[in-house]
């Protein structure tokens, strides 16, 4: 058979199971790319680069690879009416695979063994999803009874801002009364204004040249 139709044949064969399989991989990870809360916000990118990635390495399989495959495989007509399965390799992965067949319950014990030791494994790593904030920065967030009157929130956020001030490595404080303040980085959530006059909330901003917990905090 031609090269040339050979690739055609093999390319036509194979590109709707490989576009869905391709589908499937994507969908795998749409839970996180679609989803509303935080997690979401952070992992969207990753789903969105699987996206693109898988969806152009699909293309490039039913276009590219065959034509490189006809431009450079080469067919040696001394290997016409040969078994491509006599090499040594695929002779001991035969052999294996008897081994295996032959002592099946011991081929069952061995991956019943290696996935229980990969779940006790698997209990000794360390549950840090998202590293620890390294930014010198700490946030108070000061509540009031709902209905306190806006002045009063006012005048005790103007005592806590004179404390922090007062603090070692306090460079800056920022205050924002009825409301959070505007999202200055990805993992902070402002809170939602309160337009009615008696404010709910407040929130102090310190900005550190060191982050020292017990110094800023105590």
């Amino acid at each position: 058979m031609d090269r040339i139709k050979a690739a055609k044949e093999i390319v036509g064969q194979t590109m709707w199971p490989l576009l869905g399989a391709t589908v499937i991989a994507i969908l795998a990870f749409a839970a996180i790319g679609l989803s509303q809360n935080a997690a979401g916000e952070y992992t969207r990118s990753l789903f969105q680069v699987i996206l693109i990635s898988l969806m152009i390495s699909w293309v490039l399989a039913v276009t590219i690879t065959p034509l490189f495959c006809v431009l450079f495989l080469k067919s040696d007509a001394k290997l016409i009416g040969k078994d491509p399965y006599r090499g040594i390799i695929y002779q001991i992965y035969k052999a294996f695979l008897r081994l295996c067949l032959r002592l099946r319950w011991l081929t069952v014990g061995s991956m019943v063994g290696l996935l229980l030791l990969a779940i006790y494994g698997f209990g000794l790593l360390e549950d840090s999803f998202f590293p620890a904030s390294s930014r010198p920065q700490f946030m108070i967030d000061y509540w009031r009874i709902q209905g306190t009157d806006l002045r009063d929130t006012k005048q005790d956020l103007t005592q806590i801002e004179e404390f922090v001030r007062k603090l070692e490595g306090v460079k800056s404080v920022a205050t924002f009364v009825g409301g959070g303040a505007l999202r200055f980085m990805l993992i902070y959530a402002p809170e939602k204004n309160y337009h009615n006059f008696p404010a709910r909330c407040q929130q102090c901003v310190g900005n550190c040249f060191q982050w020292h917990p017990s110094r800023c905090l105590s």
